[in-house]
């Protein structure tokens, strides 16, 4: 039971590290575009480094980065009881291990 919450939190970790490096939408860069802002409407503007989702839609944007945040820090609460050698017998690690993979699961489903 612990080499399997500790597999499955560590990789719910690393997917959660690689879509807030790697968002869904693109970055733009300096090849793609020649100017370092461009203006995509008569408001906004993206500059080189930005995410394109943070300035199309930023409320979403701000929504994933939540969402991805606390996944990826209960996975790491989750993969810290678990590496500290604490027994499992206890009930109260026991619900402190439930109660992260229920934040975990909960916030997973809404990437």
């Amino acid at each position: 039971m612990k080499g399997m919450l500790s597999l499955i939190a560590t990789v719910i970790a690393i997917i959660t590290y690689k879509t807030a490096t790697n968002p869904p939408s693109e970055v733009y860069s300096l090849e793609k575009i020649t100017k370092m802002c461009t203006p995509i409407n008569k408001y906004d503007k993206i500059c080189s480094g930005e995410e394109v989702m943070s300035v199309v839609q930023p409320e979403l944007y701000s929504q994933f980065l939540n969402t991805t945040t606390t996944c990826f820090f209960a996975s790491l609460t989750v993969c810290l009881i678990l590496v500290s050698g604490i027994r499992l017998e206890h009930r109260l690690f026991m619900w402190l291990l439930s109660l992260g993979m229920l934040t975990i699961l909960s916030t997973f489903a809404h990437l």
